[in-house]
């Protein structure tokens, strides 16, 4: 049995259609990624617990210089709220400011892709209604 050809215009059609269903199933993905993983509870714990050990630390260490104790403990709270700031950053990755993942921009630029090659004529000769084949325009130089 002879295998039924599938027209051109169909056939990118169809590829379109795959692309399209697989960029929605990522779509679903990053928006089940943008879901809260981290209730507040336990960021508000974190974030208490944080402040009591760094509250308490200059108490605790009995054998450092003031002017050390000072250095440390304020050393110590720049790296565990940074962290804290880090983490929250990557649980919340999208958004419109400069180091987040702007995904309205990048559909955005993904459909205006789309559209210039569909909009595109490829620069081929073509065979015309009688059988000649057609030359390709010349661009003047």
């Amino acid at each position: 049995a002879a295998e039924k050809k599938v027209p051109p215009p169909r056939r990118f059609h169809r590829n379109c259609d795959k692309h399209l269903d697989a960029m929605v199933g990522n779509l679903d993905a990053l928006v089940a990624m943008e879901e809260e993983s981290t209730p507040v509870a336990y960021q508000w714990l974190l974030q208490f617990m944080v402040l009591v050990y760094v509250s308490f630390y200059p108490w605790c260490v009995t054998h450092e210089t003031a002017f050390m104790l000072l250095f440390t403990t304020a050393i110590m709270s720049f790296v565990y709220y940074g962290l804290n700031t880090i983490t929250h950053e990557h649980e919340e990755p999208f958004g419109q400011f400069g180091a987040d993942l702007n995904l309205q921009r990048s559909y955005e630029y993904f459909f205006d892709v789309l559209a210039g090659q569909q909009s595109e004529t490829p620069a081929v000769s073509r065979a015309n209604s009688s059988g000649h084949r057609a030359e390709s325009p010349q661009v003047p130089g």
